[in-house]
């Protein structure tokens, strides 16, 4: 009966030993999730190149988003007018408040120009000249800028005006200023300006000093630009960007308390992303052979073997997690015409796809005709002929 005794201690202690670990250990990856926390109202991490979201806060809450608005500002710009168009300076963006320039009335300023005062200074007065230039009203700029968004995949942003002062219809959410932000990092005058620490440009009959307010610039090495904004309604907000060799974040803060607040949480979202992922090419991974059955045709099937190089953010021990995923059609009925879609095909880990692709014929079928049939019954008849 000791004998029992002891063998009986000796298991619970050893399961109480595993069980104090497991707890350890679920209450260490508990302790790295909450980590990772932000106070201000929304926020997220993006990889630029794949749109993967790495991490967020009410992330598709519709909120005020103040300056950012200008990021989708800066787009319509470049895409609808040259670089060196000069603008003449109304008296009605001389005259736009809250954070400006300095334009003055009746004066020409390059389109580049006014991008920096946009962006660096985050000029109200540069976002209204921009759009009366571009859109010939603030009005019809606005509507592009509704348009492009939602072209983007920004699908719950609304804008009632080009610089983000407060207004009841003009909001985003994070998710979407950070899907506005990825494609603007891939226009290279937009980059290269959200870099720019500081520069001095003509403004017309002056010259302005322009400093970059995005602080992360200076103090986080990474950190390769981005955006900041405030108002009343929206509070502090900031998207800022990082790069490591070859992987691009887009962190974005809304509805921060204070100014220290926005960067240090900006921060730690950067610094999140670029410290645990990595982009890796998951080509060994691929093996997509599709074989699907053709009706009439005069080939029996639609046959194709897809490669394709992807690179993806992953975090250690990701990779071993993807799984392939095919949502093909079962068969086809000729004819069948090159470029026709027939279905598409994806990454996935658990239920989040992190690359999907349509698949398009790469060839076209012809439908058999009666020469075909023909063709084949006398292959038949000199098949069973030598076989008899």
């Amino acid at each position: 009966m000791k004998k029992i005794f002891v063998k009986l201690s000796a298991v619970i202690f050893l399961i109480s030993i595993n069980l104090n670990s497991i707890l350890a250990h679920t209450n260490n990856l508990n302790h790295n999730v909450e980590e990772l926390k932000i106070t201000s109202k929304a926020g997220i991490i993006m990889e630029q190149s794949t749109g993967r979201v790495l991490w967020e806060k009410n992330s598709r809450e519709k909120v005020k988003i103040a300056s950012t608005t200008k990021i989708l500002t800066a787009i319509v710009a470049v895409e609808n007018a040259s670089l060196e168009d000069k603008v003449n300076i109304s008296k009605k963006a001389a005259l736009t408040g809250g954070s400006t320039v300095g334009v003055i009335s009746n004066t020409e300023v390059s389109l580049r120009n006014l991008l920096y005062g946009l962006l660096l200074k985050s000029g109200n007065d540069c976002a209204v000249a921009i759009a009366e230039y571009v859109g010939g009203s603030v009005e019809k700029f606005v509507e592009l800028m509704n348009k492009k968004a939602y072209e983007i995949g920004a699908k719950d942003t609304y804008c009632t005006n080009p610089h983000g002062l407060d207004t009841e219809n003009n909001y985003s959410t994070a998710y979407d200023i950070a899907k506005i932000t990825c494609y603007a990092k891939g226009i290279d005058i937009l980059s290269k300006i959200m870099s720019t620490e500081s520069i001095t440009l003509n403004f017309g009959k002056t010259s302005k000093f322009l400093a970059n307010t995005n602080r992360l610039l200076f103090t986080y090495e990474y950190c390769d630009g981005g955006k900041t904004g405030y108002t009343a309604l929206a509070n502090r907000c900031l998207v800022a960007t990082a790069r490591k060799d070859n992987l691009g974040i887009v962190a974005v803060v809304l509805g921060a308390d204070t100014t220290d607040i926005r960067f240090k949480e900006g921060k730690e979202l950067l610094k999140y992303g670029i410290e645990n992922y990595k982009m890796v090419d998951v080509k060994e991974k691929i093996n997509w052979y599709i074989d699907i059955p053709i009706i009439k045709g005069d080939a029996e099937a639609y046959v194709e073997k897809i490669n394709l190089k992807v690179m993806l953010p992953l975090k250690e021990g990701e990779e071993e997690e993807i799984y392939i995923s095919e949502n093909i059609v079962p068969v086809l009925t000729a004819p069948v015409e090159k470029g026709v879609l027939i279905g598409k095909i994806g990454l996935n880990i658990d239920s989040e796809i992190l690359f999907e692709k349509d698949v398009y014929t790469k060839y076209s079928i012809r439908k058999k005709d009666i020469k075909d049939y023909l063709v084949l019954e006398l292959k038949s008849i000199f098949q069973n002929k030598y076989i008899t």
